[in-house]
């Protein structure tokens, strides 16, 4: 119980609002190459934008089901992970930017 206590309240709430970039930040070429196997060619249909919002909506499904980051955080952390990806920021990333580390 002591433990459940401490995991929960002491190191998950102290985990930074901005847990979606820092984690993107190690992950950003795999996310890229996700981004670019999922991206279809446009047919003029929709709207580019909307092609777009589909297409990172699909890379942050699938980088979540294969990393599974829903199962050691809590959900708000989670969503701040996923709406980063869905966001489509994954690209505006610096490798070598040390300020979200």
């Amino acid at each position: 119980v002591f433990v459940f206590f401490y995991m929960e309240y002491r190191i998950r709430y102290n985990f930074d609002p901005a847990l979606g970039v820092a984690v993107c930040v190690p992950f950003r070429d795999y996310l890229m190459d996700l981004y670019h196997s999922f991206r279809a060619p446009s047919l003029g249909v929709e709207a580019p934008d909307k092609e777009e919002k589909e297409c990172w909506g699909f890379v942050a499904r699938h980088f979540l089901r294969a990393y599974r980051f829903d199962t050691v955080l809590a959900a708000d952390r989670f969503g701040t992970i996923f709406s980063f990806i869905q966001g489509g920021n994954v690209p505006s990333l610096d490798k070598d930017d040390s300020s979200y580390k």
